[in-house]
């Protein structure tokens, strides 16, 4: 997409320079990657700021370019080709080791389960939602396998919804009515 708007805005600007704005350094401006992005914003604004607004003049595809360049530019104003942002981003670790962790060995150790149990039943949640009130009583969702309920910390656990008639038992949250801890919104 990013492509499609730059090539349309080079288009853009083609037409403006073959349309007799050549005189118009702002627009010479805005496609040399070397000049500075707040120069070129500075050299837009002095150009406009004693004419009045008039359409096909490049100011809307300006106010377009600048509103898309502002988030791209380095706070120096720096305009960086796009295609050596990877080769920035390399040479900015090196000169800045510390702030850059690589990789971290041992960091995560599996506590399990490890494989699907009997019957089935591993597979992953959407909530997990401890009681207000008592921290034993723990209450977790499945995409696809209803809400669960533990009174013992997560040793053993219980359906709420096998019940449930409906068409789906898949719940994305879980809401614990804080004066009512008997009372939930799935």
């Amino acid at each position: 997409m990013e492509k499609n708007i730059l090539r349309n805005f080079s288009f853009a600007c083609l037409l403006f320079m073959n349309g007799g704005f050549h005189s118009q350094s702002w627009v010479k401006m805005m496609q040399d990657p070397t000049v500075n992005f707040y120069t070129t914003v500075d050299s837009f604004n002095a150009y406009w700021s004693d004419r009045p607004q008039e359409k096909g003049k490049g100011y809307k595809v300006f106010r377009r370019w600048e509103a898309f360049m502002r988030p791209r530019v380095f706070p120096s104003g720096e305009i960086s080709n796009a295609s050596l942002g990877y080769e920035n981003f390399e040479a900015f670790k090196t000169a800045n080791p510390g702030l850059f962790l690589e990789k971290i060995a041992n960091a995560w150790t599996p506590m399990g389960p490890v494989g699907a149990p009997a019957g089935g039943g591993a597979g992953r949640l959407n909530f997990v939602r401890q009681d207000p009130t008592n921290a034993s009583i723990i209450y977790v969702g499945a995409p696809d396998g209803g809400i669960w309920k533990t009174i013992n910390g997560g040793t053993s656990w219980t359906t709420l919804t096998d019940q449930v008639t409906a068409t789906c038992i898949g719940f994305g949250d879980l809401a614990i009515d804080p004066t009512n801890n008997q009372v939930l919104y799935a």
